[in-house]
């Protein structure tokens, strides 16, 4: 169901630099726009263990589904750094919010002795999102980004990250609306 949200993340190590080096040709920095992300994961780590400590690991989850699902929302307006640097903000802000609860809600159900079988099931959707996103990734910029238009193919931004909000806002609803469902696992 966190294949949605993470198809999100997952795209800015495999189709942002593609996207980069489009655009700004094959020596732009793209490694140095990409890191940023792992560096603002931490911080909002640390910002956000408060309020992790002091709410639910499912609304946590929803929250952070729901704002990563939205995150691509600054590239309808331009396929620039700026845009680009707000994508990865929101996303990792999302991805800090919502990753570590995965683990905490897991871990709620858990049965003694076997806490790391189902902590590793929280890897799942990280893995089978990688399978997804390259091949997504690559259908939708051979279509809707080509390096080169023509009369098949022209660039169409928004078609891109429209299909990645509805992939990823369908796993959203199911996380919303399946609630009891997942709470009652355990």
């Amino acid at each position: 169901v966190l294949a949605g949200p993470k198809l999100v993340f997952s795209l800015l190590f495999f189709m942002l630099p593609k996207i980069i080096m489009q655009d700004y040709g094959e020596d732009a920095p793209f490694g140095l726009y990409i890191s940023i992300a792992p560096i603002l994961i931490i911080i909002f780590l640390i910002i956000l263990t408060p309020l992790q400590a002091n709410y639910d690991p499912y609304d946590l989850i929803i929250c952070g589904t729901l704002i990563a699902t939205l995150g691509p929302i600054p590239m309808f307006f331009g396929m620039n750094i700026v845009d680009f640097i707000l994508f990865i903000i929101i996303i990792s802000f999302a991805e800090a919010l919502y990753s570590p609860m995965v683990n905490v809600f897991t871990f709620n159900f858990t049965k003694e002795g076997r806490e790391g079988t189902f902590l590793t099931l929280t890897d799942v959707p990280t893995y089978l999102t990688m399978a997804v996103t390259g091949v997504m990734g690559g259908y939708l910029l051979e279509n809707f980004y080509p390096a080169e238009e023509n009369d098949q193919h022209s660039k169409q931004p928004w078609v891109i990250w429209l299909i990645i909000i509805i992939v990823s806002g369908t796993s959203c609803l199911i996380i919303i609306f399946c609630r009891s469902f997942f709470e009652c696992m355990g």
